[in-house]
C-alpha cells in the first residue's frame, strides 16, 4: 500500500505542474495573439485560416500515429508470444 500511496502522490504533483504550465502557455499565446492583432490587425484575417490547418493536420498526425502503433503492436506481438511461451515451458525445457 506504501508503493501505491508515493506513486499517487508522484503523479498528483506532476499532473499539478502539468496542468499549470498548460494555463501558463495558454495565457502566453492568448497575449501574444491579441498583441499581434492590436500592431496589426490584418492578422486577424490570417488566424482563422492557420487554426484551421493546424487542426486538419493535427487530425491527420493523429490518424497516423494510431496506425504506427497499431504496426508496432503487431510486430512485437509474435515476439512477446514467443517469449511467454518459452518462460511457460521452462520447467519443462529445465526437465529435458
Amino acid at each position: 500500500m506504501n508503493r501505491f500511496t508515493k506513486d499517487l502522490q508522484q503523479i498528483e504533483t506532476m499532473f499539478n505542474y502539468s496542468v499549470g504550465g498548460l494555463y501558463v502557455a495558454s495565457y502566453l499565446l492568448l497575449s501574444i495573439i491579441i498583441i499581434a492583432i492590436w500592431v496589426v490587425p490584418y492578422v486577424a484575417i490570417i488566424f482563422p485560416v492557420m487554426l484551421v490547418c493546424v487542426i486538419v493536420l493535427y487530425k491527420l498526425a493523429i490518424d497516423g500515429t494510431k496506425e504506427v502503433s497499431r504496426i508496432e503492436s503487431v510486430s512485437k506481438s509474435p515476439l512477446l508470444a514467443f517469449l511467454s511461451e518459452t518462460i511457460s515451458g521452462s520447467s519443462t525445457i529445465r526437465a529435458f
